[in-house]
């Protein structure tokens, strides 16, 4: 009797571990000095330097959101602005441009945060088959409390919602994330690198003259 107690407490366990919702890649964010530089892309004009760090392995995806955006087709890229003159500049617009000429604007950040954040049904399933109505209860409330976390962390890491201003002599750095034409999603799907071709465009305005200055920084040819 004592070992079947034993049994049950210890699937009980199992299934409530099972349905805690985590997220445990809070400002988790690339170290980009870290990173061989053949891993980034890099352009320097008109004194602003540019370095690009895409997120290519299910392994770094999980690294940073806790989830592996390329199974959804999404493409995570680390930017850091680096502004070495004494004007100041506001992002205009990031893109991604394929080698059939697809171009996709960066993802609103609900669009990322509905692919990272926790699910609520089948957590609070396997409470609910543990601990009844209570368990249920309190699993929809904790992974509720997860997804805000959640989606403070996207917005935190998020280039464009962090500043959308780079000062004179500032850096500006964050993510941007870029939903893949489904033919490119479905071959990228565990496989390393990038098809070829894939060229990031950055539209940068120039204040007070409202100058556009235009990068391109090609990213497929970047390796690990």
């Amino acid at each position: 009797m004592r070992a079947k107690t034993k049994m049950l407490l210890a699937v009980l366990v199992m299934i409530l571990t099972a349905g805690c919702a985590t997220y445990n890649t809070q400002g988790a964010v690339p170290m980009m000095g870290r990173i061989p530089q053949n891993q980034l892309g890099v352009v320097e004009k008109d004194g602003l330097s540019i370095s690009v760090y895409p997120v290519k392995t299910e392994e770094e995806a999980k690294r940073y959101f806790d989830d592996n955006l390329l199974d959804d087709g999404i493409l995570a890229v680390y930017f850091v602005l680096a502004n070495k003159t004494s004007n100041s500049f506001n992002i205009d617009a990031l893109t991604l441009k394929t080698d059939e000429g697809v171009v996709v604007s960066s993802l609103a950040l609900d669009l990322v945060y509905d692919a990272v954040k926790k699910d609520y049904v089948w957590r609070a399933g396997l409470w609910g088959a543990g601990t009844g109505m209570a368990g249920l209860t309190i699993s929809l409330f904790h992974t509720r409390s997860v997804n805000k976390d959640v989606k403070a962390d996207i917005r935190a890491k998020s280039i464009e919602s962090s500043s959308k201003e780079i000062k004179p002599l500032d850096t500006v750095q964050g993510f941007s994330w870029f939903k893949l034409p489904d033919k490119i999603a479905e071959d990228k799907k565990g496989v390393n690198g990038l098809p070829k071709g894939m060229v990031l465009n950055l539209s940068l305005e120039s204040a007070p003259e409202k100058k556009l200055v235009k990068y391109e920084i090609p990213i497929s040819d970047l390796t690990d």
